[in-house]
Order: C-alpha cells, then sequence, then structure tokens
C-alpha cells in the first residue's frame, strides 16, 4: 500500500532493531511519511510501542517531526506510553526539524537570515528567530533562565501555560547550546540503559550495541567498554563546566568510535569538534538544574 514504508511496517510488526537498522543506514528511511489507513507516522508508532531509541533517531532526522496529528487528531505524545518515550518527545514538542537543522549549522551572527529564509510556519519560525536575536544580543541566557526558574519553581501553572512555557523553554536552551547536548546529558543522567541509549543517538554518536551494568557503571557500546568517562561528563555537566563537557563528550565519541586522537585532529585540520564549539559556556548549569 503506497505510504505504507519498511520503517512503518517494521513498527507495526513491532520490530525496533528493523526500524533502528533503516534509520541508521546510509541512506536513511523517510521519517516524515503517514499511513494512508490512519494518518499515523513512524513517531506515533514508535511512541505507542514505547520504543526511545526508535522515537530518538526519528527526532534527530529532518522530516521528524513532532505536531504531525493522525485521522484521530492526535500527536506522538498522545501516544506516549513509557516514562522515557513521553520525556523525550516533551523535550522536542513544539520544535521544527528544518529550523532545528539550521541551529546546528549556523553561527549566532548569521542565525537570524537563515531561519528567516526557511519555509517553517511563521508562528514558530518568529519565536526561533526571537531566541536567535536575544541570543545575538547576549541576553538569552537570561530569558531562559527565567523559564528554568519558573518551571521548577513548583507555583502552579495552568497546563496550557506550563505547556508554552516548557515550548519555550526547550527552544530557548537548544539555541543557545546549538545542539541537543543539554537533553542528551539530561537523558544520560537517568541512568538507565534506554535513557543512556537515547543520550548517545542526541549526540549523533552511533550505537549498534549497548549493555549497561548500573551497579558497577560499565557502559559497553559497539563492543567498547568505558564506565569513567560517562560519569566524567554527567559530574562536569552538573558543575556546569560547558567546556569540559564539551571535549569529554568528543573524547567518548572517539573511544565509542574506534578512533585515535590523532586522526580525529587530522580531520579537524585544527578546528575545533562540533559539539565542543557549540555549547555557550554560561548557560550550561542553569540550564540543566531545573530538570535534575
Amino acid at each position: 500500500m503506497q505510504g505504507v514504508t519498511p520503517l512503518i511496517t517494521s513498527l507495526q510488526y513491532r520490530h525496533p532493531k528493523i526500524a533502528v537498522a533503516l534509520l541508521d543506514s546510509t541512506t536513511p528511511a523517510n521519517v516524515a511519511v503517514a499511513s494512508p489507513a490512519d494518518g499515523q507516522t513512524a513517531l506515533h508508532l514508535a511512541a505507542a510501542y514505547d520504543f526511545p531509541e526508535v522515537v530518538a533517531r526519528i527526532l534527530m532526522s529532518f522530516g521528524g517531526r513532532t505536531d504531525v496529528r493522525d485521522h484521530q487528531g492526535n500527536v506522538a505524545l498522545d501516544y506516549a506510553r513509557g516514562r522515557l518515550t513521553r520525556w523525550l518527545l516533551g523535550r522536542f514538542q513544539g520544535r521544527d526539524p528544518e529550523l532545528d537543522a539550521v541551529v546546528r549549522s549556523a553561527s549566532p551572527n548569521e542565525l537570524e537570515h537563515l531561519l528567516s529564509a526557511t519555509a517553517a510556519s511563521p508562528e514558530v519560525q518568529e519565536l526561533y528567530m526571537d531566541f536567535a536575536r536575544r541570543h545575538r544580543e547576549g541576553n538569552l541566557v537570561e530569558e531562559a533562565s527565567r523559564l528554568a526558574a519558573s518551571l521548577s519553581s513548583g507555583s502552579e501553572l495552568a497546563r496550557g501555560e506550563r505547556d508554552v512555557q516548557m515550548r519555550r523553554f526547550t527552544i530557548a536552551r537548544f539555541i543557545l547550546a546549538g545542539s541537543d547536548v543539554p537533553i542528551a546529558v539530561e537523558a544520560m543522567m537517568q541512568k538507565t540503559e534506554a535513557a543512556l541509549h537515547v543520550g548517545l543517538v542526541l549526540l549523533r554518536i552511533r550505537v549498534d550495541s549497548l549493555r549497561y551494568m548500573p551497579d558497577s557503571g560499565e557502559l559497553t557500546v559497539n563492543g567498547r567498554t568505558d564506565g569513567k568517562l560517562m560519569d566524567d561528563i554527567m559530574r562536569t555537566a552538573q558543575h556546569g563546566d560547558a567546556e569540559e563537557v564539551g571535549k569529554l563528550i568528543e573524547e567518548l565519541r572517539r573511544k565509542l568510535e574506534g578512533r585515535t586522537r590523532r586522526s580525529v585532529l587530522k580531520k579537524k585540520s585544527g578546528q575545533s569538534s562540533e559539539v565542543e564549539s557549540q555549547i555557550e559556556p554560561r548557560s550550561v548549569s542553569r540550564i540543566l538544574s531545573v530538570y535534575r
């Protein structure tokens, strides 16, 4: 049937490993397709069947939208059952994948211009551009801190108002970091096998296999074992040292991908890593603290 892609079929039959393989392929599956029968995308299905590792990959794919409604009028978050899956979708709710792609690749000085050239909805585009302007002017940290304080204060907020503030906070935090590093670290702080898997995917580290031993803190990814680096990343993030977090993440990436420091430096021709260069040093401690 037209519209029923291999990715959708794999999820309908509850085969998350096949879905992961399709999403990790050199020609990734099209995540924007909706089934003509019910209007559901792969994200709806991955949320409903509680496959957080699949949800994370879809969210990091161009076209992985959280606002698509099926024929019943429901978005993926409405079907999410598991705690981690609901948490993850909540962190991406209201974001736009096209605008996100611009944020991940552009410098603060050129961000507004590039965002204005996208075909995103005017409302969402305006919100991203407003935060990009604040970032350029140097006052986005204060706005993100205000939103974080409001969300963590324990004060009663109407559900609609809380959703609006959460949406603004997640976009502000994303633009501050220029990447999904804060959400990735937040996921890893949950210290479960599934959450660590999600965190690594958000860092764009390929995960073919993963095993976590909570008692010892030992983590084995793709046949390579590590425990100390992960703990160092989480501990350093709690102290708000963004520059050091970036270095540790790049070291973890090299280790899990089996690369040496020399080969990475040669490949980058003396440039700092994407993750390292995109973290706003002043923002990490306050922005992470609300969700500890």
